[in-house]
C-alpha cells in the first residue's frame, strides 16, 4: 500500500505504483484475459500479443518470454535485495533529515545529490534530452563524446578528474582507516586484502554490459551498501552500534567525495557548454516544455474529435499495457 498506510497525500508516480501493487495482489491487472471477458465484442481472443504462445493472464504477464527481464533475473534481483544493508544505505543517503528538520544549504545540496543518485534521477543529458527534446538534440557526453551521458557514464567518464579505480581505492582506504581507529589497529591487519577480494567491489570491464543481476562497485557508487562489507567491519569491531557508526561515517564521506570530485566538475562543464550554446535560461526551457505539452494536448484533442470511436478502442488497448509497464518497477 506504500504511503497510503500512514498519509493521505502522494505523488502521481506513487499512486500509479500503488495501483499496480494492489491490482497485482488481487489478480485484477487488466490482462487480455480480463479484457476479453469484459469486452468480448472488441477482444476476440486473449492470446498474448507479444509471444502468441499462451493466454495472457496475470501469471503469463510476469513470465512471458518476451519480457525485457526473465523470471530468473527477477529472482536474482530479489536475492540481491537481501544482500544489501538497507538501513545504512538509507541513513547515508538521507543524512540528518532522518532525525531533524533543519539543515544547512551544503547538507541540503548533498542530500539532493544522494537521493537523485540513488533513484537514478540526476539531470544527466539523457534525462534532459528526454525532457527538453527541442533544446537538447542529442544525449552524448559533451566531455568525451564517446557515449550517451546516463548516470553510470557520469560516474565512469574517462574525462573525470578521478577514475573509477581511484574511487574504489578511496572507499577501501576510508573503511580500513576508520575501522582501524575504532578497533585499535591490531585486528585490521588483512582487512584491505579482504575488501579488495570482495566480488561486490569488483569493477566490470564494460560498465554498460555489466551483469546487473549481481552487485558490483557501480552499485556501491550509486548508493547501495552490501551486507558483506558491513559484516567485515562488524567482525572487527564486534558490536552493531560501532559497525553502524563506521559504515555511516565512511559512506557519507564517500558520497561527498563523489559529489565533490565527479558531479560538481561535470556540472561546471555542462553549464559552460549550455551557455556557449545559448540554452542556459531556465525560463526558456520551461516555455519550450510547455509548448511541447500544448502541442501534444492539441494533437490528442484533434484526434479525439475526428476518431472518437477509434480512440476509445485504443484507450482500452492502452489499459492492457499497464501490466507490462508495471513490470518495469521490478528492475
Amino acid at each position: 500500500m506504500l504511503s497510503y498506510i500512514d498519509r493521505n497525500v502522494t505523488d502521481n508516480k506513487e499512486t500509479r505504483q500503488r495501483a499496480f501493487n494492489v491490482k497485482l495482489f488481487n489478480n485484477e491487472l487488466p490482462t487480455l484475459e480480463k479484457l476479453k471477458d469484459r469486452f468480448p465484442k472488441i477482444y476476440e481472443n486473449d492470446s498474448c500479443i507479444r509471444c502468441n504462445l499462451e493466454k495472457e493472464d496475470q501469471v503469463h504477464v510476469l513470465t512471458c518470454p518476451k519480457n525485457l527481464i526473465d523470471i530468473h533475473s527477477c529472482r536474482n534481483k530479489l536475492i540481491n535485495f537481501k544482500q544489501i544493508q538497507w538501513e545504512s544505505s538509507w541513513r547515508t543517503t538521507m543524512l540528518s533529515y532522518i532525525d531533524r528538520n533543519v539543515t544547512d544549504n551544503k547538507e541540503t545540496r548533498q542530500r539532493a545529490f544522494n537521493v537523485k543518485l540513488f533513484n537514478n534521477e540526476l539531470p544527466t543529458l539523457e534525462k534532459l534530452k528526454d525532457r527538453f527534446p527541442k533544446i537538447y538534440e542529442n544525449d552524448s557526453c559533451i566531455r568525451c563524446n564517446l557515449e550517451k551521458e546516463d548516470q553510470v557514464h557520469v560516474l565512469t567518464c574517462p574525462k573525470n578528474l578521478i577514475d573509477i579505480h581511484s574511487c574504489r581505492n578511496k572507499l577501501i582506504n576510508l573503511l580500513v582507516n576508520k575501522t582501524t581507529t575504532v578497533a585499535c589497529g591490531d585486528t585490521c591487519k588483512n582487512m584491505c586484502k579482504t575488501l579488495e577480494a570482495l566480488k561486490e567491489l569488483y569493477i566490470p570491464r564494460d560498465v554498460n554490459t555489466r551483469d546487473t543481476d549481481h552487485l558490483s562497485f557501480i552499485d556501491i557508487m550509486l548508493g547501495l551498501i552490501p551486507i558483506t562489507v558491513y559484516d567485515i567491519v562488524l567482525q572487527k569491531v564486534v558490536t552493531h552500534e560501532l559497525a553502524d557508526q563506521i559504515m555511516d561515517d565512511v559512506f557519507v564521506q564517500f558520497k561527498l567525495f563523489l559529489h565533490t570530485h565527479i558531479w560538481k566538475d561535470r556540472c561546471t562543464a555542462v553549464k559552460k557548454w549550455e551557455t556557449e550554446n545559448g540554452i542556459s535560461n531556465n525560463k526558456w526551457k520551461k516555455k519550450i516544455r510547455n509548448e511541447t505539452l500544448d502541442t501534444i494536448v492539441t494533437s490528442q484533442t484533434n484526434n479525439t474529435d475526428n476518431n472518437s470511436v477509434l480512440n476509445n478502442n485504443l484507450y482500452i488497448i492502452m489499459l492492457s499495457k499497464i501490466a507490462v509497464i508495471g513490470l518495469g518497477c521490478i528492475k
